[in-house]
């Protein structure tokens, strides 16, 4: 089960994730998270992870996707996260943003 908390003050989209973000619940944040970016043009946002317990590699990819929307609309991505779930998820982000990065400078 995935809870999903979205608002937004000065500009800035707040999402925070709750539960397990699971290969069954990308398509409901697909529609509650990525569709909103992608119609509205959100320039940045900020992603609260601290309370989530578990997330798929499609999960991931649909972050990595938030994270390209974003920077399509000239703004920026954050992610929040507690120490454990960053320890768990960073290594895994941070290399795919990179590699995203260094795909957009060829």
């Amino acid at each position: 089960m995935l809870d999903i908390d979205i608002t937004s003050k000065r500009g800035i989209l707040f999402i925070t994730l709750r539960g397990s973000f699971t290969e069954k619940m990308v398509s409901k944040f697909q529609q509650e998270v990525t569709l909103f970016i992608q119609k509205i043009g959100i320039k940045n946002t900020i992603f609260n992870l601290s309370e989530l317990n578990s997330i798929s590699q499609k999960g991931l990819n649909e972050l990595i996707k938030c994270y390209k929307l974003t920077i399509k609309n000239h703004g920026e991505t954050t992610i929040w996260a507690s120490p454990q779930t960053y320890l768990k998820l960073n290594k895994t982000i941070l290399n795919k943003i990179t590699t995203i990065n260094m795909l957009s400078l060829s």
